[in-house]
């Protein structure tokens, strides 16, 4: 007999796409499908869009969050509430095949780990959506052409990005190990987690075969933001976690593209008054010309070529986001300070 499953799916005014998400969960091909638990805000315009559901298995809540990024909150709120034998987290703007729960289950069962992951393609055929999927230089999405398991050495190194909590399934005995840091209200919450899964000694697979079509961020100013959030969050995954493999990352990135960054407008300026301004910009354009030539060799798409300047633009404002947040004073909760009381009192 098949595990019993239980899928979470944190929202917060998500009526433009939560109703795809849940005819997509409830429409799974798993007969052990126990419930599928919404959690959002108080009065959240969310619930509009689910009129015509009349499933059982679908459950809403809703709950006051702290100020800040608040879907561990919420997560946590649901898993607390829930009963399946496995769980399931997924995201309120994402669609999954019929046969995600069915296929999670046999891999957690093939592999014999207690977390299997997946990742994510856009959901939607536009420029931002291919570009997210396709870009080279500095991906963030997710994408997994291999499956691997993901180790303590190396986490989110050697082009194994860490897995997601929008695409996952694990067992409860995981969950009750090693909870979501509900004080942890920053971006980069997956990899927060899922860094002292790892660390546990906890077996997780990421797997190929599993992706959700996602609805990507839709233009320059979502992601501009996107990566500002991200930059904030790994600056509190360096201070709360120095030993993890990519905090160690992402700290040399820091020093390193932070000092070149700093030092390019006085090089440029001292290079300029002594009319090598033309040599300035000839190197600059080089680098762009052989940045999207590396792009286009792999795409074959001529939209690829704009592709090096959209992400040197992200990548500038998540080096200084991640600078930023690196000197400023803020510093995360103790990890597992409050989540573990809180686990305790469900």
């Amino acid at each position: 007999m098949s595990p019993s499953v239980s899928v979470i799916v944190p929202c917060k005014e998500n009526e433009r796409t939560i109703r795809a998400t849940v005819e997509s969960l409830l429409g799974q091909d798993y007969d052990d499908l126990e419930e599928l638990i919404l959690v959002g805000d108080l009065g959240d315009s969310t619930w509009t869009a689910l009129s015509g559901i009349d499933d059982p298995r679908l459950i809403i809540i809703e709950k006051a969050s702290p100020p800040g990024r608040d879907p561990n909150v919420k997560r946590h709120a649901g898993i607390c509430k829930s009963r399946g034998e496995l769980i399931a987290l997924s995201d309120s703007d994402i669609v999954m095949p019929p046969d995600w729960l069915s296929r999670s289950t046999q891999l957690m069962a093939e592999h014999r780990v207690e977390c299997v992951t997946g990742g994510m393609k856009s959901i939607h055929s536009s420029f931002w959506g291919r570009y997210v999927d396709n870009n080279r230089l500095g991906a963030k999405t997710p994408r997994n052409d291999v499956s691997y398991l993901v180790k303590a050495d190396d986490f989110g190194l050697h082009r194994k990005k860490p897995p997601i909590t929008s695409n996952v399934v694990f067992t409860r005995q995981l969950y009750e190990a090693c909870p979501l840091d509900v004080d942890w209200l920053f971006g980069y919450e997956d990899y927060e987690w899922f860094w002292r899964v790892a660390r546990s000694g906890h077996q997780i697979l990421v797997s190929s075969e599993l992706n959700g079509l996602h609805h990507h961020r839709r233009g320059l100013v979502p992601l501009a933001r996107e990566y500002l959030r991200a930059s904030h969050g790994c600056s509190m995954l360096i201070k709360a976690h120095p030993d993890c493999p990519l905090s160690r990352k992402r700290r040399v990135q820091a020093v390193t593209l932070g000092m070149t960054g700093a030092s390019l407008p006085p090089l440029a300026a001292l290079l300029t008054a002594d009319s090598a301004g033309e040599l300035v910009l000839a190197v600059a354009a080089v680098g762009l010309i052989l940045s999207s030539g590396w792009e286009y060799a792999r795409s074959r798409s001529l939209e690829s070529l704009a592709y090096p300047l959209v992400t040197g633009i992200l990548g500038s404002l998540f080096v200084v986001g991640l600078v930023r947040g690196l000197i400023s004073g803020q510093e995360p909760s103790p990890p597992m300070g409050r989540a573990q009381t809180a686990w305790a009192r469900r």
